[in-house]
């Protein structure tokens, strides 16, 4: 009894080196990397929101992220950039997510896999990448794991005075990514079980209490009661449920669900999606699934996953609440097919077959270092890179030609970033591409030209021949019309014209 209270209590000072070491390496593989301009729309509502917090206009965008956002502007205090201070939350939790997921697996497995474990997600090709740009997906791989890690040592590990603590965690991380209240909601409910009424009572009062001191907050900078809850259920019920849930969408929004979720988690794990694999056919294989450790895992994940299935997942971000449990079940496959696990005991034919998953768990986190750091895609360094620059070239390129009052500016993706850094020039439209019903709108007096800033936007144009593109850096351009009187501009999702 008393080595398995020693195993409970503490780890040994080699554990929380090693766990020092792994979130250290995770800061300096980002830091050189982080970004220097707001990465997508979602970033902008969260710089926004750090100027004035207010759910209703989008900053930032429902349910609001407080804690996230307060976290970002109490490091703006000493940086004095929205970006730069939301990027180190970013840098930040993906180190501490890091050194949560050793302390998991070495709590529920050994060190050994907790080490590959942890290496496993630092690896990840979409983690890495999430770890430099400036959102809140890191908070919500910490928060899942640390519930989790503490989840584990109350049920399997007889720490109930962990209740109160995984409680306040399970609160935080609410504070900081709201859907982790409904996606860890089993796992807690779960450890509240094992509990005594009392103790049941005294964790819902707190986790009632967690809720409403970020929620009341949320609610009273964003207008009130009434207006927060509308804006949150136009949100939820429209930009959710009605255009990708499988409830509205049937049998076509569930594949489209099952397609996303699935490419996302390749996405993360790129090379190391055979090992992932033969994983799960040695879990099932060998009947580990039935092992309470992997049960627990289930209640931990499948909330997740059913919500992205049946409802929506809309970003490769959403799958780090998640992605973790993937990691620990690479480590723990890597680490009972190493040889001196004694796994292969006498077999030197399945000797060799424990070298080689050491070798491809090694040659699957090199090749995803390479694809990471050398491939140019959309969630790698050089894409996010890529997208920093041409940011950046643009809105110079705004700034340095043009007059606030002479321009009207076309965009999609980059319609919040002109609002953001260009908050002079008031003739920013943005080009709904989600709706088929045109805009149409006067241009003002004094307007001499129309620039379409997004690349996916001059194949709306009507008349391509009447607009002049304009080379801002090689390979980024922008179009430019220019109009000697008063024109009215018509512009959706099916075409732009200028009449």
């Amino acid at each position: 009894m008393t080595n398995f209270r020693n195993r409970l209590t503490c780890f040994t000072r080699d554990d929380r080196c090693i766990a020092l070491l792994l979130a250290a390496l995770a800061l300096l593989t980002r830091l050189p990397l982080a970004t220097q301009m707001l990465y997508s729309w979602d970033s902008v509502n969260f710089a926004f929101a750090m100027q004035r917090f207010d759910v209703t206009h989008y900053a930032p965008h429902p349910p609001g992220y407080l804690y996230y956002v307060g976290l970002a502007r109490l490091f703006d205090l000493a940086l004095h950039d929205a970006n730069a201070s939301l990027v180190l939350v970013s840098i930040l939790f993906a180190g501490l997510s890091v050194a949560a997921l050793f302390c998991l697996g070495r709590t529920a497995f050994d060190r050994a896999t907790g080490v590959i474990a942890a290496l496993s997600l630092l690896g990840s090709v979409t983690f890495w990448a999430y770890g430099v740009i400036a959102l809140s997906y890191m908070t919500l791989a910490f928060f899942s794991i640390a519930t989790a890690w503490l989840a584990y040592l109350i049920l399997f590990r007889g720490a109930r005075q962990k209740l109160l603590l995984l409680t306040v965690v399970y609160c935080i991380g609410g504070g900081f990514r709201p859907d982790l209240l409904l996606f860890l909601a089993p796992l807690w409910l779960v450890c509240l079980a094992r509990a005594s009424w009392r103790e049941r009572l005294l964790n819902a009062v707190l986790a009632l209490a967690g809720f409403a001191f970020w929620f009341v907050p949320v609610v009273w900078l964003s207008g009130g009661l009434s207006k927060y809850l509308a804006v949150c259920s136009a949100y939820f019920f429209h930009d959710v449920l009605e255009r990708y849930s499988v409830m509205n969408g049937g049998r076509q929004a569930l594949v489209v669900n099952v397609r996303d979720l699935t490419s996302y988690i390749f996405y993360a794990l790129y090379a190391q999606t055979l090992l992932f694999l033969a994983a799960a056919i040695w879990l099932i294989w060998r009947g580990a699934w039935r092992e309470r450790t992997w049960l627990f895992v289930a209640v931990w994940i499948v909330p997740m996953l059913a919500f992205y299935t049946f409802i929506h997942i809309g970003d490769p971000g959403y799958i780090f609440a998640f992605l973790p449990a993937l990691s620990l079940l690479i480590g723990w496959f890597a680490r009972q097919a190493w040889p001196r696990a004694g796994f292969w005991p006498g077999r030197p034919g399945r000797r060799r077959a424990g070298s080689l998953v050491a070798l491809g768990l090694v040659a699957a986190l090199a090749v995803n270092a390479y694809i990471f750091l050398m491939v140019d895609k959309p969630l790698t360094a050089r894409g996010i890179r890529r997208n920093d620059h041409i940011l950046a070239e643009r809105m110079a390129y705004v700034r340095a030609n043009y007059e606030p009052d002479e321009v009207v500016l076309l965009s999609y993706a980059s319609f919040k970033h002109t609002l953001y850094y260009l908050p002079r020039y008031r003739y920013s439209f943005w080009v709904d591409r989600f709706s088929r019903r045109p805009r149409f709108s006067q241009l003002p007096p004094g307007v001499r030209y129309v620039l379409i800033l997004d690349d996916d936007l001059p194949r709306l144009v009507r008349y391509p021949g009447q607009w002049e593109t304009i080379d801002i850096s090689p390979g980024d351009r922008v179009r430019r019309l220019e109009v000697h009187r008063e024109h009215e501009i018509l512009y959706g999702d099916e075409e732009i014209e200028v009449e």
